[in-house]
């Protein structure tokens, strides 16, 4: 079969399901995307909280904190579960045939597209983020366990680690946001 032929016969396919299959692919990336927002606004919203906790613990418990970082987030970021939809849809997209690609607005298909490649680039940014995170937590922890708690230079590592936390709980807050305001620029194109 050649390309027209293999074109006209997809063509025929989704305009003879019609409105349907558009609204129905439409559910299905508005579905994906909002899931994928969600759970990765969780994701940082628990990381933020989670760093929250660790700068005002108590002393003799800061860097156990650290420590467990990784393991007691480690679920809410999980890379292939958050990225496989997106992964998926961004895939559908790039298919010539795809109906996904043909339930949106003809106007405004390069845009919703290039939208999901940039969500999908800035997703994988936060996980590498939130990864390279929890590998700082357990440097930082290992350094201060070192160190005897109450001494001057284990107050200043822990003023130095509180002073780094606060950048990444910005760093979060600024990434959860303009997570948010990504999946609704999408969802608002549909």
């Amino acid at each position: 079969m050649d390309i027209f032929s293999l074109f006209t016969d997809t063509f025929k396919k989704i305009a003879a399901k019609g409105p349907k299959v558009n609204a129905e692919e439409r559910e299905r990336i508005r579905q994906v995307v909002g899931e994928l927002g969600d759970t990765l606004s969780d994701s940082l919203l628990l990381t933020i909280i989670y760093l929250s906790h660790a700068r005002h613990a108590r002393d003799t418990e800061f860097a156990e904190h650290l420590a467990h970082g990784r393991d007691r987030l480690r679920e809410s970021f999980r890379e292939f579960k958050i990225c496989g939809g997106l992964y998926n849809l961004r895939d559908r997209f790039g298919q010539i045939f795809s109906p996904t690609k043909y339930a949106v607005d003809m106007d405004r298909m390069k845009e919703i597209e290039y939208l999901i490649r940039d969500l999908a680039h800035g997703e994988r940014t936060v996980i590498d983020f939130l990864g390279d995170l929890t590998d700082w937590m357990s440097t930082e922890a290992e350094a201060l366990s070192k160190v005897a708690v109450g001494t001057d230079d284990w107050n200043q590592r822990r003023k130095t680690a509180v002073m780094a936390i606060d950048g990444h709980i910005e760093h979060l807050r600024k990434k959860q946001k303009d997570l948010v305001r990504d999946v609704r620029h999408i969802i608002d194109r549909m």
